[in-house]
């Protein structure tokens, strides 16, 4: 009975891990597309006033995408051997078979249009923020002035 029992076991494990490697991949494949598709609507808005166009604008955010993950995946690589990490302990925590630094690096390379649209829009609020405080010092000081040629 036991035995029967592990072999229940491991194979509803193995199911369980099929599907988590199919939500994983799914993920994984939806993401790389709306990343792609950000990176479009990216280089459509820098290229509009350009007099040449590119052949696929498609094939270059591919290639965009792929080039950063590959950047990612290569200072990962050599971070890991500059401080003498083994990463082969994250295939311990990997559901999948695919190398975990290679999947990490797509995800950070899938998520950074995303971090890039953030972060102009978080300095574009901090210098209008600005931009209305020095407004309303200069009042300020324009009223403190007017104020004091007045009592003179």
């Amino acid at each position: 009975m036991r035995v029967k029992g592990k072999e229940t076991m491991t194979a509803e494990s193995a199911n369980l891990s099929m599907w988590i490697n199919g939500l994983v991949l799914s993920g994984l494949g939806a993401g790389a597309v709306l990343s792609v598709r950000e990176r479009l609507k990216k280089k459509q808005w820098r290229s509009a006033g350009a007099k040449t166009t590119l052949p696929s604008p498609l094939s270059q955010a591919v290639a965009r995408l792929v080039g950063t993950a590959g950047g990612i995946y290569l200072s990962l690589e050599l971070l890991f051997s500059f401080l003498g990490l083994r990463h082969e302990t994250w295939q311990a925590y990997m559901p999948l078979a695919i190398d975990p630094m290679a999947a990490f690096s797509l995800v950070i390379a899938i998520i950074q249009p995303y971090g890039v649209k953030v972060w102009e829009f978080a300095r574009r609020s901090v210098a209008a923020r600005s931009s209305a405080r020095s407004v309303v010092k200069a009042s300020r000081v324009r009223s403190n002035t007017k104020s004091k040629k007045r009592r003179l």
